[in-house]
């Protein structure tokens, strides 16, 4: 990517990201299939671990490790409530609903932003609010079976994700990246033990290597994430997020027979829009141009 500009590398980057975690959530429905989620909570950070590790004997224990273990905690926390609620929606939802209702956290992320961090919320994040509201109301349609426990479990990872998001925001003012990622893992594996534990089948050889595969992907999904923000402005790669609907619904079609329906469309076409109009607005408020302005 190296001959192309810093924008399209980024673009190109989050394009490879989404169809990493399209993947990774298809992996994820269909071991859900053969194993309790809680359960798969567990073996995943095991697995994501041990994928670190080649990184972690290049690097050195003691140049990771931080001043501070607070917020540490609190992200973990927060990050193992989200995957376990997160892995158990995947196993009783259609994936195209679950992945149209997931595009709500930058959105919620504002709110947060405003409250925890004290960040002025122009007038154009408030209407992006709402009418990001009222395409999570298309999607649901309160008074259908759409409204349900799953779907309102959705909503509340989404909330929690936010949250995370704030706490990492805070974080990587002094910390690396990767090793947020690593220390966060370690953290998570004891606080979801006992969960798993609840829910334990000794796994097979044949769905201990599709987690060990599920931790590569999920792994490899988050680097090209980083090497996305690294390239560029997120104002610029923001929007492609969205082409994780596309792929989620090519892959949910081909291995589950899933079709998507016109009311999630439709409801994604709102959220979409709401952010694109907050991602334009801080591109203009930031005096971003040329190449930059790509979107």
């Amino acid at each position: 990517m190296d001959g192309h500009t810093p924008q399209l590398q980024g673009i190109l980057w989050m394009l490879l990201a989404c169809i990493w975690f399209s993947i990774m959530a298809v992996m994820i429905r269909h071991m859900s299939e053969s194993m309790p989620s809680l359960q798969m909570v567990f073996l995943r950070n095991i697995a994501s671990i041990i994928c670190f590790l080649p990184w972690l004997y290049k690097t050195g224990v003691k140049n990771i490790l931080p001043e501070k273990w607070t917020l540490y905690y609190y992200r973990a926390i927060t990050g193992t409530l989200g995957m376990s609620m997160f892995f158990y929606a995947l196993a009783l939802l259609p994936l195209t609903e679950i992945i149209s209702l997931t595009f709500t956290v930058p959105l919620i992320t504002t709110v947060f932003a405003m409250i925890f961090l004290k960040e002025r919320v122009e007038y154009y994040k408030w209407i992006a609010l709402l009418a990001g509201f009222i395409g999570v109301l298309i999607i649901l349609r309160p008074g259908t079976n759409m409204f349900q426990f799953a779907t309102m479990l959705v909503l509340a990872t989404t909330v929690v994700w936010s949250l995370s998001n704030i706490i990492a925001k805070k974080m990587t003012e002094k910390d690396d990246p990767k090793a947020i990622v690593f220390l966060m893992i370690v953290i998570m594996t004891p606080l979801s033990l006992p969960m798993a534990l609840l829910v334990w089948q000794t796994p097979t050889f044949e769905q201990f290597l599709w987690v060990l595969a599920l931790g590569w992907v999920t792994n490899v999904a988050h680097s090209c994430l980083v090497h996305s923000y690294s390239k560029t402005d997120l104002s610029v790669v923001g929007p492609f997020d969205f082409s994780r609907l596309v792929f989620v619904s090519i892959l949910a079609y081909i291995f589950f027979d899933e079709v998507i329906d016109i009311w999630t469309v439709s409801g994604t076409i709102v959220i979409f829009a709401s952010s694109l109009y907050v991602f334009r607005k801080e591109s203009k408020r930031k005096n971003i141009t040329g190449d930059d302005a790509i979107i």
